[in-house]
């Protein structure tokens, strides 16, 4: 698997790796025989899970004591778990994340010097970038989608590392060696995938219980799929302190379920109100502006800050206790297959070159690089798609033959919006000081889902299937699925009028009316509030939702304007 993607020679052949790292969020630095470790983490041994000081020893040494390059992907890969490494030695400077890149690692080249750094803008200062070293192209890319393509960031020279990659610093060289690629393109007949499934759900919910080893399990739990198998499946291996809650607006779809669900576990449960009121007060509370916007900014991707409020909230009250481990559902809904477009679901996919390629990078662009309809114009829709069928490519799959498409587009989508943004949503629980586990990222779930067929993943048949059969907790049979309400209220005969007036002219024109007008009004989270509704209703660049003015506010913060990208998108590709 390994591949060599950027090779730099330094000027200097006798530079060395700085590394800065921390302080804080996680991180543990160990000196041991001539070896420097940092370590941020947890590994997995079994049905053992090893944290601080012994996790950073055992894989700090694994990865110091070998050799070869291929040796040491080698060694990377043996490492189960969710970590970021970076292991100093004499002769090498070894740095990579995990197979989902739970933590971030950033690096960038002075003339003499790899600085390896976790956070983005100090890394910056470090490197001495300026508006004039943006890549307008990430840009593009993060003003479209909250995030940059593959290794590159919002600068120009400026690297970060991608699922399942290391960056190797030695005699004068630094390369990057991918030991780990989401090649979900391959797929291969799984014998027995119920029983399997089943099996791997009660394995990983044993790790997280053993892991958890009595502290306070914290779910934030919703109407769906996935926070529902956890929770209930703790209750199925006899997990005894979980504490259940969900969060927005009041009578939204999630509460009423998620209330259900927790009372007949008989966990548990309470809701933390999103308002108008306490999302303004958000982007004027200062501690949340340092940490999440500045200190850990990986100038690559918008932050993902969904439950930050219900956190601090549930933290102030003591409801979340201060050794708890909060543990979400992420991402069994992408990862199980309810991301695969319904035009892969073909059984017989164009065979023409062009058309194949074309299904995939256009119906990417389509569901994940439309966040402003004013910079959704040919041009830009090129200059995207060159550096997606770039990373597509590198990674070394092709549109011809027999390759899956469904597994290219979910390659894509696996390696920048799933790694990038909602992993991202961590950072909230370390601001605050709290443990997570991410049981649905586990490897062995990772590589069980990575290769499967599409037939098992059309409309998560088989997870579904293997839910409601094994019916933990009493949950799967007669308790509703995202069964969702309109809110507020006194919004529905108004939406429906409007809906008839606009029936003449299409479904295309009745959902950009419908964003424009009631898509302030119907954000359950009600992020939307942090620009006032005549704003909103005013703004005809055409935001998907609430999160494009998220995306403009972050890149203002890096000096990057979202109406000088409306004249980027329209400039020519090259």
């Amino acid at each position: 698997m390994s591949i060599s993607n950027d090779i730099r020679a330094m000027q200097d052949s006798a530079a060395v790796a700085k590394v800065c790292v921390g302080p804080g969020w996680g991180w543990i630095v160990v000196e041991k025989a001539g070896v420097r470790i940092s370590f941020k983490g947890y590994l997995h041994d079994g049905g053992r899970t090893i944290e601080g000081r012994d996790a950073a020893e055992r894989a700090g040494h694994i990865v110091a004591d070998v050799g070869t390059l291929d040796m040491l992907d080698r060694a990377i890969s043996s490492l189960n778990g969710h970590f970021a490494l970076v292991v100093e030695t004499p002769q090498r400077v070894v740095a990579c994340v995990d197979r989902i890149r739970s933590t971030p690692l950033l690096w960038g080249m002075s003339r003499t010097m790899v600085h390896i750094d976790d956070r983005g803008r100090r890394l910056k200062e470090r490197l001495g970038y300026t508006i004039d070293d943006v890549d307008f192209d990430q840009a593009l890319s993060i003003a479209t989608s909250g995030y940059a393509i593959g290794g590159a960031t919002l600068y120009k020279g400026m690297r970060q590392l991608r699922p399942g990659e290391a960056l190797v610093v030695e005699g004068g060289l630094a390369l990057t060696r991918r030991w780990f690629i989401y090649d979900a393109w391959r797929t291969e007949v799984k014998a027995a995938p119920d029983r399997r499934l089943s099996e791997l759900h009660r394995s990983i919910i044993e790790r997280l219980a053993a892991s958890a080893n009595g502290r306070p399990i914290c779910i934030p739990l919703s109407a769906g799929l996935d926070s529902r198998m956890i929770a209930s499946g703790l209750k199925e291996v006899g997990y005894r302190d979980v504490r259940l809650f969900a969060y927005g607006r009041s009578g939204n779809h999630e509460v009423q379920t998620s209330k259900m669900i927790a009372e007949r576990l008989g966990y548990p449960w309470t809701f933390v109100r999103f308002t108008d009121a306490n999302q303004r007060a958000l982007f004027r509370d200062k501690r949340h502006e340092q940490l999440l916007w500045n200190e850990i900014d990986s100038c690559g991707c918008v932050p993902f800050e969904q439950d930050w409020i219900a956190i601090a909230q549930l933290k102030e009250k003591g409801w979340i206790p201060a050794d708890a481990i909060i543990v979400n559902g992420q991402t069994g809904d992408f990862i199980t297959g309810n991301h695969v477009p319904k035009a892969f679901l073909n059984a017989m996919p164009p065979q023409d070159l062009s058309t194949r390629r074309e299904q995939v990078i256009s119906g990417y662009i389509d569901k994940h690089h439309a966040m402003w309809r004013v910079l959704s114009t040919p041009q830009m829709r090129a200059r995207i798609g060159a550096l997606l069928e770039s990373e597509i490519q590198e990674a070394g799959a092709q549109f011809e033959g027999g390759a899956a498409l469904h597994g290219i587009y979910e390659f894509l989508e696996y390696q920048d919006r799933q790694a990038k943004y909602v992993v991202s949503g961590q950072r909230t629980y370390e601001a605050m000081r709290f443990t997570w586990r991410l049981p649905l990222w586990d490897d062995e779930y990772i590589n069980f889902w990575r290769h499967a067929q599409v037939e098992l993943k059309a409309q998560q048949n088989l997870y579904r299937r293997v839910l409601e059969a094994d019916n933990w907790g009493d949950v799967w049979k007669d308790l509703p699925v995202n069964a969702k309400t309109i809110r507020p209220r006194w919004l529905v005969p108004l939406r429906l009028t409007a809906k008839i007036a606009f029936a003449p002219f299409g479904a295309e024109r009745w959902h950009r009316a419908e964003r424009r007008l009631f898509g302030w009004w119907m954000d359950s989270l009600r992020v939307s509030a942090i620009v006032p509704y005549s704003k909103a209703l005013a703004d005809n660049r055409g935001p998907r939702n609430a999160i494009g003015w998220l995306i403009e506010r972050y890149l203002g913060m890096h000096n990057v304007r979202l109406d000088d990208l409306v004249v980027a998108a329209n400039f020519t590709c090259p």
